[in-house]
């Protein structure tokens, strides 16, 4: 927008957005005010909307610009301008009344929030705030919001306060902190019933978020009147809270508790806090009576949150014969769990993964078995939570809640059954299955907590498993298909015990055959067990192979999932492979042929079926298929997929504009390279020359991956070096003409990144062929750029490329690749520490941090001297002060960074640590 609009034609827009009935005017509209927003008059146009206060949607653009453009564009205005845009959304927010629509409150409040956190210069800005709305009744709750939302955005990243500011902040917060308790305190005082129904809400929530960043110590926070007042909430009747004040008191509790991991504090502080936590279980067993679900949750919560908290006292404090006082938050937690609404039981999952966690760390039997009865309580709660309705028909919805919730505990008792012993759980559950008057539910979800544990049972067990494989294999047709299915499941967990007694197994395949030929996700199931089973008894289920051949020949005649389908094929492949290597061919080739001849029918046919389907199934035949091969045997795998390459390169052309569908074509072939190895060398130059066609008019990135795997197959064959570096030629132009597009590294992260897998296989098989050629400068240019790419696998594949390149240039590198990468550190080293100092501090998540130490210290290793260079040209390089007019660094801090990171015997760990807190000065 080049020149300032008028008023009028603003609020024209606007109504245009939001009211005009003709739609045609509404995408206008929003271009108009987006460009408007971006534009150095919003700030002006922002101001001039809210005096006016024509209308709501006016108001409400005008307050969202507002907080937009203090948030992301705040560097726009000079420093000369900060108090009169203070003064001004001060006013504006003296105007706020209860009529006034919350959301346009709510941006002013964040708006001024972020104003203060960003200009140093307003000194003592909380208690300026408090002496000007708390006595005005009307601007208390606005003046809450403020309180509430400025520790809330200390840490926002998109405001880049830096670390300096922050602290002084902190500072400022923690002294202001004895007059906002008194505040608060003040808001619950106030007599006018009315009004303090309205605010307290707001008083609770401020605390908390006081709480939350540590700008109250906990000593005076657990002695607040706001912090009883929380509890008197949480203890009263259900008719006189709602469900805001439930949530808004239970975040307050679970801030005091927080805060005792973070924060010192005596003994005694914690004991009170522990304790008045506890006295929450009367409150919770009062909801229980009511049945208020909703408050049971609250509280659940509270007590899953304080369980975790003492967790460490609770586990190493206590002894067998002297557990801690703290133990009693398990013991209430337990109670939660057997309430009747699965949900709750839910909410405590967290502290079963830390406990057992904790002692699977201390490998102590006899301090385990202080927990037996804990988890065994546990356990036996789960167990009733996972049985289905009495009258439920069919299978369990897997994707419904209460599917969901039976994975999540599936996967919590095999977590927890070490500190039980998984035998003693399975016997437990056996034992109910022998109750002569269990129900049909019961002996599903004891069956159902079996199979559970069924894998981490000892092989030598010759009591209980036999007879539960004996009830499973005879069950009655007129069994509820539900014990049916989760019995096939048990057979497929019980495959090593099969295994290691192999004369039940012929029984187990005739049962599992059986489900597999039934409807209702019997198939599914059975084919996941049987795969299971190939995994364990190969060397048996060699003597089935013509069965499983047969069973891969009917796939379809079945009503199997895709994701089962590739696991039974997976079950096969691996039974092939352990076939006589004279042998395996033959069957392999039958078992590729059934794939094969469905993907020509649909080619033949032009039937625009996907072929997903089958090139998956052919894919896991490929992967999973792993001959025992000599040295200079040859792999019985190689002629079928030798065979196989005409219909496979066919479909590359055949679907070379489907992304999806090449995706599965490249990854299929991927596994068949990776089966035979060199051993492919036959259709490599054809296979090279249709990708290079195919991806310089599609640009399909997943070729590029492939790319990466041919060199890393043939990258030290003489013969493959020339074609595999023409390879890499052809893919450059169109890769970077793709990356060179407005915003191109950013919206092709996959093609950044597999583009720099491919040149670190170069770099890895063949280093001084690829450094000798002139395509190194190009591709360490771009490198250089796309080290600001905030996109974690891209990111990475870059950096993996560039430090595995420098590492030649070390003093006890080969000595005839150590000079090409010595020049490339003299003529490059400078431009990629500025860009990657700078990216560091402005772009990369900390995460990504250590990847790129990994580079700096190849440099340093290289050259210390034009390291420490660019290293102090990049520092001097970085702004002084951030948008707010805070100094981001100070010269002592820029001068401590460089001095240690250009120490001689700094670790990796440590530059990568001292990476992290100098990028913290500017965020």
């Amino acid at each position: 927008m080049e020149e300032e609009p008028k008023i009028e034609d603003v609020l024209n827009k606007i109504y245009d957005l939001y009211c005009n009935p003709d739609i045609s005017k509404k995408d206008p509209a929003s271009k108009y005010l987006a460009s408007l927003q971006d534009s150095i008059y919003s700030w002006k146009i922002s101001d001039q909307l809210l005096q006016q206060k024509n209308d709501m949607h006016s108001c409400y653009y005008a307050a969202q610009t507002l907080r937009s453009k203090i948030q992301h564009s705040f560097h726009e205005l000079h420093e000369s301008d900060y108090i009169s845009l203070r003064d001004s959304i001060i006013a504006h927010i003296e105007h706020i009344t209860p009529d006034t629509n919350p959301t346009i409150a709510k941006q002013l409040c964040l708006a001024l929030a972020d104003l203060l956190l960003l200009m140093a210069s307003w000194m003592k800005p909380v208690d300026d705030l408090i002496k000007k709305f708390s006595q005005k009744t009307d601007s208390i709750q606005p003046l809450l919001m403020l309180l509430t939302f400025i520790p809330e955005e200390l840490d926002a990243r998109y405001l880049r306060i830096g670390e300096n500011r922050r602290k002084q902040i902190l500072n400022e917060l923690d002294t202001s902190s004895p007059i906002i308790l008194s505040f608060l305190q003040s808001c619950l005082m106030i007599n006018d019933t009315s009004i303090l129904q309205h605010i307290y809400v707001d008083v609770i929530q401020c605390f908390t978020a006081w709480v939350k960043m540590d700008c109250i110590n906990l000593t005076d926070a657990a002695v607040s009147p706001v912090f009883s007042y929380a509890f008197k909430i949480l203890t009263s009747p259900p008719s006189t809270t709602d469900e805001k004040q439930l949530e808004v008191a239970s975040d307050c509790v679970c801030a005091i508790l927080e805060a005792i991991v973070l924060e010192r504090t005596t003994e005694e502080i914690e004991k009170n806090i522990f304790l008045g936590v506890l006295q929450l279980e009367h409150a919770y067993n009062e909801a229980v009576a009511q049945e208020d679900v909703d408050k049971c949750m609250v509280l659940c919560r509270i007590f899953t949150v304080m369980a975790e908290t003492f967790l460490p006292r609770i586990v190493n404090s206590s002894t067998p014969s002297n557990p801690h006082y703290t133990i009693k938050a398990l013991d209430v937690l337990i109670m939660c769990v057997g309430h009747y609404d699965f949900e709750l039981a839910q909410i405590t999952f967290s502290v079963w993964y830390k406990l057992s966690e904790e002692l699977y760390q201390k490998n102590d039997d006899n301090h385990t078995a202080i927990f037996e009865n804990h988890i065994e309580r546990l356990i036996e709660a789960l167990f009733k939570h996972c049985q289905l309705d009495a009258d439920h028909e069919g299978l369990i919805n897997e994707e419904d809640t209460f599917g969901e919730f039976r994975y999540k505990v599936s996967e919590l008792i095999k977590d927890v059954s070490f500190i039980v012993r998984s035998k003693s759980c399975f016997q437990h559950m056996f034992n109910v299955l022998q109750n002569p008057n269990v129900t049909w539910e019961a002996t599903e979800a004891a069956l159902f907590i079996m199979e559970c544990v069924a894998r981490n049972l000892d092989v030598k067990e010759d009591k209980i498993v036999p007879k539960v494989l004996e009830a499973i294999l005879n069950l009655p047709d007129s069994c509820h298909v539900a014990i049916r299915f989760t019995s096939v499941n048990m057979l497929g967990q019980l495959c090593d015990w099969i295994s290691a007694h192999p004369t039940t197994l012929e029984a187990v395949l005739n049962f599992l055959l059986g489900a597999l030929q039934k409807k209702a996700g019997l198939a599914s199931a059975a084919a996941q067990s049987l795969q299971l089973i190939c995994s364990s008894c190969h060397k048996d289920m060699i003597n089935h192979i013509s069965g499983l051949l047969e069973i891969a020949r009917c796939l379809e005649m079945f009503e199997v999932q895709p994701n089962a389908a590739i696991a039974l094929l997976k079950g096969i492949s691996q039974t092939v492979s352990r076939l006589p290597n004279d042998q395996i061919t033959e069957v392999m080739r039958q078992l590729c042929a059934f794939q094969i001849a469905h993907l020509c029918m649909l080619m033949e046919n032009e039937d625009k079926k996907d072929p997903t389907q089958w090139i998956d199934r052919l894919a896991a035949i490929y992967r999973y298929m792993n001959p025992r091969v000599c040295e200079n045997e040859p792999n019985p795998a190689t002629a079928v997929i030798i065979e196989n390459w005409p219909v496979l390169s066919r479909m590359l052309d055949y679907y070379k504009q489907n992304e999806k569908i090449i995706e599965r074509i490249v990854r299929c072939i991927r596994y068949g390279i990776r089966c035979i190895s060199h051993e492919s060398l036959p259709i490599l130059d054809s296979l090279v020359t249709q990708m290079v066609n195919v991806y310089s008019s599609q640009k399909h990135s997943c070729l590029l991956y492939l790319g990466s795997i041919l060199v890393d197959e043939f990258g030290n064959d003489v013969r493959c070096i020339s074609g595999l570096l023409s390879m890499l030629e052809a893919f450059i132009e169109p890769t970077f003409n793709l990356l060179q597009t407005e915003n191109g590294l950013k919206n092709n992260p996959d093609t950044v990144d597999d583009f720099f897998r491919i040149v670190v296989r170069f770099i890895q098989r063949m280093p001084l062929q690829f450094l000798q050629s002139q395509l190194v400068t190009p591709i360490i240019q771009c490198a250089t750029l796309a080290c600001s790419l905030d996109h974690r696998d891209a990111n990475m594949s870059v950096m993996k490329f560039l430090s595995n390149l420098l590492v030649h240039g070390k003093i006890n590198g080969d000595a005839t690749i150590r000079p090409f990468v010595q020049n490339i550190v003299q003529a490059h080293g400078e431009t990629l520490i500025v860009n990657l100092i700078y990216s560091s501090v402005f772009y990369l998540h900390p995460n990504m941090l250590a990847d790129v130490v990994d580079v700096l210290m190849e440099i340093k290793f290289i050259s210390n001297e034009i390291f420490a260079d660019a290293l102090k040209k990049a520092l001097n390089q970085l702004p002084r002060k951030n948008a707010g007019g805070s100094e981001t660094a100070t010269e002592e801090q820029l001068s401590k960074f460089f001095q240690n990171i250009t120490k001689t015997n700094i670790s990796v760990r440590q530059m990568t640590h001292e990476l992290q807190d100098f990028c913290r000065l500017f965020r």
